[in-house]
């Protein structure tokens, strides 16, 4: 349910649905709540409690388990700095959504493309990476680029580099070289 519930606001927030059901505060919330059942230390221990008894288990609820145990263990963090940096990371990405979201909806993309010259053409952020991918000419391809490049000077002015930053001292006080380092786990 908790990640049914963080799901269905990821997406209506990011496809930009036209409904009051879907916020970016709801969006922080369903995540905090989805967060706070994996960070649940009863959870890991009874995993591991239940793991001590492999002779009992199939091999198959082993390997449940094991995924319970890995799940468990990355979202479980006996730092309280590390969950305050957490909390921090959540509020960051918060803003940077809502502001983000609310800029992005607001914003023309498209480009102006060598057969048009001087014409803009509109074209959404998709249109914009497919045709870098695919056009063989390759001023399409720079200017569809050209054309994206809002997206990266909007959130580097907008808390991208701070939530960077945090997210990697939490990885650090769990003991990981980087946030990379921490998901990829």
């Amino acid at each position: 349910m908790l990640h049914k519930a963080f799901e269905m606001q990821f997406w209506g927030t990011k496809m930009a649905l036209a409904s009051e059901t879907y916020s970016i505060g709801e969006l922080s919330r369903t995540k905090e709540d989805m967060e706070s059942f994996l960070a649940s230390m009863e959870r890991l221990d009874m995993t591991r409690v239940l793991l001590s008894q492999q002779e009992q288990l199939t091999q198959q609820q082993i390997v449940t388990l094991k995924l319970f145990e890995r799940t468990f263990s990355c979202y479980t963090m006996e730092s309280k700095t590390a969950r305050s940096l957490r909390k921090e990371c959540t509020a960051i990405e918060g803003d940077l959504e809502s502001g983000f979201y609310f800029v992005r909806n607001k914003l023309v993309f498209g480009s102006n493309l060598p057969s048009t010259e001087t014409e803009f053409v509109e074209l959404s952020p998709v249109g914009l990476r497919s045709a870098m991918r695919v056009d063989s000419n390759e001023l399409v391809r720079k200017a569809c680029y050209q054309g994206l490049r809002k997206i990266g000077s909007f959130v580097l002015a907008n808390g991208f580099v701070e939530l960077v930053k945090t997210r990697n001292a939490m990885a650090k006080e769990l003991g990981y070289q980087d946030y990379y380092d921490y998901k990829a786990l």
